[in-house]
């Protein structure tokens, strides 16, 4: 192979990890639609964080109160 064939070759593959990196890593995503969208008569977005926070809130409190029985998580070796 040709000194210059070597360089093309180079050349092509650095241009090409060049523009994979800059797909991948560095090119702003465009803007997405929003999946849920709410009209003006319902709760405003502060009010819907609040519901959310208070949601969670009461899921927390109520796995606080959970016991777990750490008995059998002891090993017992049985007789040889």
């Amino acid at each position: 192979m040709g000194f210059k064939a070597k360089n093309l070759i180079i050349f092509l593959a650095v241009a090409l990890l060049v523009i994979l990196v800059y797909v991948f890593f560095l090119r702003k995503s465009p803007q997405e639609e929003p999946l849920l969208t709410s009209s003006g008569t319902e709760a405003s977005p502060a009010q819907g964080d609040s519901l959310i926070g208070q949601d969670f809130l009461t899921l927390l409190l109520s796995v606080k109160n959970i016991t777990l029985d750490d008995s059998i998580l002891t090993t017992r070796l049985l007789p040889v």
